[in-house]
């Protein structure tokens, strides 16, 4: 619940209040968030995080490419 609260705040940041990554990585480390890895946030960090396929709904779980697979 914790992080599902955050990943919806870094989202508002960067779509509704037009935040850049560094300033999205500023606040989240002064609010004492870490990553997933116990880390402190980079504007690299943000950026990958704001591009990840799952969190922005691009992918599709459990979907196979290959030629043979239905």
């Amino acid at each position: 619940k914790e992080e599902a609260k955050w990943a919806i705040k870094i989202f508002e940041l960067f779509v509704k209040d037009n935040w850049g990554y560094m300033k999205i990585a500023k606040y989240l480390n002064e609010n004492k968030v870490k990553t997933k890895k116990n880390g402190e946030w980079s504007a690299q960090g943000v950026r990958s995080y704001l591009a990840n396929e799952l969190l922005t709904g691009k992918m599709i779980w459990n979907r196979r490419n290959t030629k043979n697979d239905k």
